[in-house]
């Protein structure tokens, strides 16, 4: 499943609104807003990201990436 870049931009940017300009968790969003901007993204290649950055996912959420695939 092909998830779009520009709908999730879109969220975290609604989100960051919430967060103080210097807020780490607003930077942190700031930062995947402009990595996740224009790439054709699925969700073994979210949990691959995720991973590689020290994310854990249970065995729960593994499963719904590999059934969203």
């Amino acid at each position: 499943m092909a998830i779009n870049g520009t709908d999730i931009v879109e969220q975290l940017r609604g989100r960051m609104k919430f967060y103080h300009v210097g807020d780490p968790v607003r930077r942190d969003m700031q930062t995947a807003c402009d990595v996740i901007e224009g790439q054709e993204l699925t969700a073994s290649s979210v949990a691959d990201w995720l991973e590689a950055r020290g994310v854990k996912l249970t065995p729960k959420q593994r499963q719904v990436l590999e059934l969203d695939d």
